[in-house]
């Protein structure tokens, strides 16, 4: 009779997925349960980005701080940062709360971060907040109403893992370690870059990512590398903080339960404070995707104490396998109902920095209006500007390979080929709903 390990390896292997790219998998069937994993071109040690699994982790870290009385999850996040401030617009002081932040609800500007080429000059914090060179992303900003939508926003844990040095005096990968990594026995887990043959190179498609992975500075939003196992210790901490269940004695949980369900709670549709929740009933779920450079990953888990499940890809093409290994790993666990079985948390499907970078880059130029004006679009990577005569060019960033979108406005450019040539809409707020100006390039 094949083992749990055995019949992890032969799902794995089921899923076809060609060998090159490194992929593993970690499981656990409930409490008290051991960890199965199964790997492919890698070792159960190797480590991966985590990408957007940063966020939770942060999450988790900033909770227990609220746990300890040193912060206040609804207090504004301008009374604890010290080393720099959220800018508000001017005339009207909006307040931005620790909540807002965790739950991705502050309407806050830069949802991702493509990193960094190894060996580069790397930003400060102040200098990715406020969108200064070497900073390779627009300036994190208010640009809505806060706590009315759910926005996702890297720039918003940005914000957060800069209040949290301010607060405590501690980086925050070391705060990190002390807080949530060493007590959940995520091992293999931090948020600096990995040592010499510990990481897996990022791929995109067949081509490694040059240098083998991009270094992310904004370390709560993307920068944790760990293995599954990891992510299977941390989202089963969760579920055994929010159920109650005692640990070992002497090995107190970092969390109160109370606050653990919090964490759990629904904030705003999909989303509590750092995971994405989903299901119903003894199905209810919770988790978090994850996509980097050359890099895609998920961590899902059901809300009562049962099974969990990790696994981490080294290719931007991996929420393919994902999507593929979920269902049968769900029914290899007894995952509780059919609906959980068939759909797990929304995959990331935001486009590669390097493809999406590239396919904005051939709209760049000028355009002209029916009234004869010229609108100058111009930039690179994120960084991107629209000029209008008479005004200083306005900060744009990519939304998707034919979208840019103001960080600082309510204003989107969409390209469209019209009769064989580019034709550019810009919407705004108008009189009576949306204006749209239309405009040709040149």
């Amino acid at each position: 009779m094949p083992t749990a390990a055995n019949s992890l390896e032969q799902l794995l292997a089921d899923a076809a997925w060609a060998a090159g790219p490194a992929v593993s998998v970690a499981v656990r069937r409930g409490p008290g349960a051991g960890v199965g994993t199964a790997t492919v071109s890698c070792g159960p040690a190797t480590v991966f980005q985590a990408a957007s699994i940063s966020k939770p982790v942060a999450a988790l870290g900033t909770l227990i701080l609220v746990d300890r009385g040193t912060l206040n999850l609804d207090d504004d996040v301008n009374d604890h940062l010290t080393s720099w401030r959220l800018p508000v617009p001017a005339g009207w002081p909006a307040r931005v709360t620790l909540r807002h932040l965790l739950c991705h609800g502050g309407a806050l500007s830069v949802d991702a971060f493509p990193g960094y080429l190894r060996g580069t000059d790397l930003p400060s914090l102040r200098q990715i907040l406020d969108g200064e060179p070497p900073a390779n992303t627009p300036p994190v900003r208010v640009s809505g109403l806060p706590g009315l939508s759910h926005r996702y926003s890297g720039g918003g844990y940005t914000v957060l893992q800069q209040l949290l040095e301010d607060v405590t005096g501690t980086a925050f990968s070391e705060l990190m370690a002390e807080l949530v990594l060493r007590p959940l026995g995520m091992s293999g887990a931090h948020y600096s870059p990995p040592g010499p043959d510990e990481g897996a190179p990022g791929y995109i498609k067949d081509e490694q990512v040059p240098g083998g992975w991009h270094v992310y500075p904004e370390q709560a939003a993307a920068g944790l590398w760990c293995t599954p196992s990891d992510l299977v210790n941390f989202a089963g901490a969760i579920q055994d903080m929010a159920a109650g269940r005692a640990r070992e004695p002497g090995q107190p949980w970092p969390l109160r339960t109370a606050t653990a369900r919090l964490m759990l709670a629904g904030q705003f549709p999909g989303w509590g404070l750092g995971l994405q929740l989903g299901g119903a009933g003894a199905g209810r779920r919770f988790g978090h995707t994850g996509g980097n450079e050359g890099y895609a990953c998920e961590v899902s888990a059901t809300v009562a104490p049962g099974p969990v499940i990790a696994i981490m890809t080294a290719s931007h093409d991996g929420h393919q396998l994902i999507s593929r290994l979920g269902p049968p790993l769900r029914q290899h666990l007894a995952w509780p109902d059919q609906e959980a079985l068939e759909a797990g948390p929304e995959p990331d499907q935001r486009v590669s920095f390097a493809v999406l970078a590239g396919q904005v880059g051939r709209h760049a130029g000028d355009y002209t209006t029916g009234a004869g004006q010229v609108l100058r679009v111009a930039g690179h990577d994120w960084n991107w500007t629209l000029t209008v005569p008479g005004q200083p060019p306005l900060p744009l960033e990519p939304v998707t390979p034919d979208t840019l979108r103001s960080p600082v406005l309510p204003a989107e450019l969409t390209f469209t080929e019209q009769a064989g040539r580019m034709v550019l809409t810009l919407r705004q707020p108008g009189d009576d709903g949306t204006e749209e100006i239309i405009a040709t390039r040149v």
